[in-house]
Order: structure tokens, then C-alpha cells, then sequence
């Protein structure tokens, strides 16, 4: 509003500007890559087509995913590990989102496991 209380040209009220999410986008691509349409997706996000297109027209340009096949990838695997419930999809997932805590198992033996203790023992020691 100005100081005039009117309202400013460029505000015409209604509802605020659709600012795109991480999530938002990574729905919008992977239902996409499902082949659902645009007026399916933009119903999905509870928004118009519109502001589907003016928002994410380079994730809904099917050109785009003509050529990205790594998506159709991920999608199966991300379809396999959560809707199939395959063992080795979430491994595979995991090894890869959360390699520290899901990586392949370290070979340390006792003896490099005693040396790295005594190593941070010796470190912390006050001089």
C-alpha cells in the first residue's frame, strides 16, 4: 500500500508469488519422467497450469528428458527401493546418500584399530 492507501500497481493483491522448492521440483520431475501430464502435475501441486509452465517449463519440456536417461535411472531405482521394497535398491541408495554410515564396511584389523586409539591417545596427552 502507498501512503495514499491505495493499493500499488505492482500488488495487486491475491495470492503471493510461487517461489519453487527443492521438493516441488523434484516432484514436478519425477512425475515427468512417469509420463503424467502437465494438468496432472500442476493438480499433484495444487497449483494451475500456468504456474506450473512459468515456474518449470525447462523440468516439463519432454525434449529435456528425451535426452536425460540418467533420470529415468534414478527414477527406478528410487521406484525399486521404496515402492518394491528391494533390499538391494535401498542398499545401493543408501551407499550412495549416506556413505559414512551406510558405505561399505571397513576392513580394519586389531591391530590398525589399537595403533589409531593409541595414536589419539598420544595426541590428546598434555605436554
Amino acid at each position: 500500500m502507498s501512503v495514499d492507501n491505495k493499493p500499488n500497481s505492482k500488488n495487486k493483491g491475491g495470492r503471493p508469488e510461487h517461489v519453487p522448492t527443492e521438493k516441488n521440483i523434484a516432484v514436478v520431475r519425477a512425475l515427468r519422467i512417469a509420463g503424467r501430464s502437465i494438468k496432472y502435475i500442476a493438480g499433484f501441486l495444487g497449483m494451475s497450469d500456468k504456474t506450473l509452465t512459468k515456474h518449470y517449463q525447462e523440468i516439463i519440456d519432454v525434449s529435456d528428458w528425451e535426452v536425460d536417461k540418467d533420470g529415468e535411472v534414478e527414477m527406478g531405482v528410487y521406484y525399486n527401493a521404496t515402492v518394491k521394497r528391494d533390499f538391494r535398491a535401498q542398499a545401493w541408495w543408501l551407499e550412495r546418500r549416506k556413505p559414512k554410515a551406510w558405505g561399505p564396511a571397513q576392513n580394519h584389523t586389531e591391530q590398525e584399530s589399537a595403533q589409531d586409539i593409541i595414536k589419539d591417545l598420544v595426541d590428546h596427552l598434555p605436554d
